[in-house]
């Protein structure tokens, strides 16, 4: 998985857009893309939406993005996850405790996936405890235009505010034996060059995907993290040559050292480019 869709909770329309596109996980969200007066019809758009097209929910990976708990809708939200059967996951914002994580855990009847999304100074300090919190938490998400408000600066397109903050993410996950983190969503829809070079920061640096806010965005983000084809071929020569040595602690190929974690990131980018 690479692409990771943004799409409001109350506009049905919106949400079987999404659950049609190139995105691999499509996040439903009852949060920021819903304005409060309209918290108690995104819930009840999401139900009539599963309930007239339950095909496409069952056939996307699906995540809801829910109030956070110190919110009046959380409680209902909550609520509402219960009544997803094909619910995969649940996405929790302004994420800064492992009491953030517990306290959701201990609420949930269905086994998910709960990826903490993180916003703040706070919760990027706390991200390897976030991480080792809970066994449903596999990975966390960064938010960068609410980190840009929490410390003080304008969130810009060279992203300079938020570098630091990123590889801190990346190597806490890292030690925490985490998934690689998913990078944040960039706000400017219509800026294709300026939303490519961002992506590319981001999994230069060490993340792995990307949150998005629009379908076309899907395909930019793809056309980031898809090796090419000379990659392919070379990722499938270090699997084929590293697995086939009797020493695992490292191989040559093609004058350049192949260890274990060369070889755990070849078979990484060759999973998600089938």
């Amino acid at each position: 998985m690479s692409v990771f869709l943004f799409v409001p909770g109350d506009n049905g329309k919106r949400i079987v857009k999404a659950l049609n596109s190139e995105a691999d996980t499509v996040i439903i969200d009852l949060e920021d893309g819903v304005i409060p007066n309209k918290k108690v019809l995104a819930r009840n758009t999401i139900i009539d939406t599963l309930k007239e097209n339950p095909r496409l929910f069952s056939d996307k990976k699906l995540w809801l993005r829910i109030n956070p708990e110190h919110t009046p809708w959380h409680d209902e939200d909550l609520l509402l996850i219960n009544q997803i059967p094909s619910l995969d996951g649940i996405m929790l914002p302004k994420c800064e405790t492992a009491y953030n994580i517990r306290s959701i855990e201990n609420r949930l009847s269905l086994d998910l996936e709960i990826v903490p999304l993180i916003e703040t100074a706070s919760g990027i300090l706390h991200t390897q405890q976030l991480i080792d919190s809970s066994r449903w938490v596999k990975r966390v998400a960064f938010g960068s235009v609410d980190f840009a408000y929490d410390i003080g600066a304008e969130w810009t397109p060279s992203g300079i505010e938020r570098r630091y903050a990123m590889s801190q993410i990346v190597v806490l996950s890292r030690a925490a034996e985490g998934e690689p983190p998913i990078d944040a969503v960039f706000p400017q829809i219509d800026d294709e060059e300026s939303f490519k070079k961002d992506t590319l920061i981001g999994k230069q640096v060490g993340f792995f995907g990307k949150l998005v806010i629009h379908p076309k965005q899907a395909q930019w983000v793809n056309e980031i993290y898809s090796p090419s084809k000379e990659e392919i071929d070379w990722y499938r020569k270090v699997v084929e040559i590293y697995e086939e040595s009797d020493d695992k602690g490292a191989v040559a190929l093609d004058g350049k050292l192949i260890d274990l974690p060369v070889y755990l990131l070849a078979r990484r980018y060759l999973e998600t480019s089938k």
